[in-house]
């Protein structure tokens, strides 16, 4: 009865033994699998975000892109506006050389305030211009890092 007693006790180590290094494999591949589990996760996030940016630089382009059109627009109404007052003042100073100088400071007050308004129009128009060369400049930086995310 000894001898069977003994021999149970040491069928039950080895089984002890043998479900230890059973929860040793099954802890190391836990841990593996949570390695794998982040990798697949940091994986995930690294596809996730150039997508993310690609959206952020759709948006921008197409805000750009509009602010692009709305200077364009302001650019052509005061081009027009400073051919209108171009052709005006002409007119004006046809009309003042024809009224036997009568009125010639009237006339040079009015030339003169003719080319201030000419001058403003034109560092408006200046101002414009180098927004609008801005603006175009940093969509076409924009659709580059675009097309370089793609890649």
């Amino acid at each position: 009865m000894k001898k069977n007693a003994i021999k149970r006790i040491k069928e039950l180590t080895d089984e002890r033994n043998n479900d230890k290094c059973r929860i040793n494999d099954l802890i190391k591949e836990t841990t593996e699998k949570d390695l794998n589990i982040q990798v697949l996760h940091a994986q995930l996030n690294a596809c996730q975000q150039p997508q993310q940016q690609i959206q952020t630089y759709q948006a921008e382009f197409k805000r750009l892109t509009e602010e692009n059109m709305q200077l364009k627009q302001r650019l052509a109404q005061q081009q027009q506006q400073f051919q209108q007052q171009q052709q005006l003042s002409s007119m004006n100073l046809i009309n003042n050389n024809n009224n036997n100088n009568n009125n010639g400071d009237a006339a040079n007050v009015q030339v003169r305030v003719i080319s201030d308004q000419i001058k403003k129009l034109s560092v408006d128009n200046g101002n414009l211009e180098k927004q609008l060369k801005a603006k175009e400049l940093l969509i076409k930086e924009i659709q580059k890092e675009k097309d370089d995310l793609f890649r």
